[in-house]
């Protein structure tokens, strides 16, 4: 086979790719990430959205570096409220279900 020819197969091969990957990415976008904890608020995922996208460039000064460790603690922080948030829910729709005498429901289902 000419190598001309292979050039060609190997230009159109990219060409139909580059179509049905752009295409692909209009119709059905990018894949979400997998499923977050259920108390993880989206101000927490934002945070953690940005810090993701400044790991790349923490490294080439001192101040994007001072910002990344910034954005961590108060990920961690917030991190740390939203669980203390939804462990106090959980433990309120416990405390209202032994209220109301319905002690079977609420051990069934907050047993997670």
């Amino acid at each position: 086979m000419d190598t001309g020819a292979q050039d060609t197969i190997e230009e159109v091969w990219s060409n139909i790719k580059s179509v049905l990957q752009d295409t692909a990415m209009k119709v059905l976008g990018k894949k979400k990430a997998g499923k977050s904890k259920e108390w993880i608020s989206d101000d927490t995922l934002q945070l953690a959205a940005e810090t993701r996208q400044l790991k790349a460039t923490r490294r080439n000064s001192a101040e994007n570096r001072r910002y990344y460790n910034h954005l961590c603690h108060k990920i961690r922080k917030s991190a740390t409220t939203d669980y203390g948030n939804f462990i106090t829910q959980i433990c309120h729709n416990i405390e209202v279900d032994y209220k109301q005498n319905k002690s079977r429901m609420s051990t069934g289902v907050y047993s997670k």
